[in-house]
């Protein structure tokens, strides 16, 4: 009976000790837009939250939507930094600290360099049902052979009504940031959006007229799926996944109810394997 009873307790907190995904779990987390003072970090939530991302000894920074606005897709610029210099971030999401599982999140701010000839590109995007997406975040990475640039990114809200810019020719190397990412006409830019309704991805040439046309109705349309898209991005550019729906509270209590059904299947099941195995023996 003893190992009979080892048995029951082990299969029990096997069962019971996997941790599924918070809510207010960061997902999708990306650093860009790093400057000499500034960088932003943006990530996504399965429901609706609020986020911070903090950096020890500095005030916290919240969501450049405003420090209460709570949504499932978070963009964060921290500004008034020291150029050259590293730095580690944890987030709050839903008032749960994150610290990247102990290791924390690490950037390094660039040097400070001379502005470079602005290179505009220019597009809209559209939601799964043709609307114009809003709390969408926009990122776009170069890419020359082998080589990627360090992430740019944009927020679009209600105003920008579905458009995106970003001079291109800010962006900075990758393993470098004191230097801006050397690219060509010929070269790839990646672009990326992320919005509470679906998720998109471009790989187009950086010479594309249509990113630079000046009559709105011939730039560039990126259309988005309401499915998961794997971006064609190559490593280590993070993988954008669709923001699922929050869960109503009905939801909730159904998931809630099934869970423990299985659960309590599984653990009969695995009682009566063991009064069995106990038996033959």
């Amino acid at each position: 009976m003893k190992r009979l009873a080892s048995l029951i307790l082990f299969f029990i907190l096997i069962l019971f000790s996997a941790r599924s995904i918070a809510a207010s779990d960061p997902l999708n987390v990306v650093v860009s837009n790093v400057r000499d003072t500034s960088f932003v970090v943006s990530w996504t939530t399965a429901a609706s939250e609020a986020g911070l991302v903090v950096i020890a000894g500095l005030p916290p920074f919240s969501d450049d939507r405003g420090e209460k606005f709570s949504g499932s897709t978070h963009y964060v610029t921290l500004n008034n930094l020291q150029p050259n210099k590293p730095y580690a971030f944890d987030l709050v999401s839903g008032n749960k600290p994150y610290n990247n599982n102990g290791a924390h999140w690490n950037v390094t701010t660039g040097a400070t360099l001379v502005p470079p000839t602005p290179d505009l590109i220019i597009g809209q995007i559209k939601n799964p049902d043709g609307a114009i997406p809003t709390d969408t975040i926009v990122l776009f990475t170069l890419q020359r052979g082998a080589n990627l640039s360090a992430p740019l990114s944009n927020l679009l809200t209600a105003r920008d009504t579905g458009f995106f810019h970003v001079s291109l020719s800010d962006a900075r190397a990758q393993t470098d940031p004191t230097n801006y990412f050397t690219y060509a006409k010929t070269d790839r830019v990646i672009i990326q959006a992320l919005s509470p309704q679906g998720v998109g991805v471009l790989n187009l040439e950086v010479g594309d007229a249509r990113l630079r046309a000046t009559d709105p109705k011939e730039n560039i349309v990126l259309d988005l799926r309401a499915l998961p898209v794997t971006p064609t991005i190559p490593a280590p550019q993070p993988t954008v996944i669709a923001i699922p729906e929050p869960a109503t509270a009905a939801q909730d209590s159904s998931a809630l109810i099934i869970g423990l059904t299985i659960a309590g299947i599984v653990v009969v099941s695995l009682v009566v394997v063991a009064i069995l195995f106990v038996w033959k023996r």
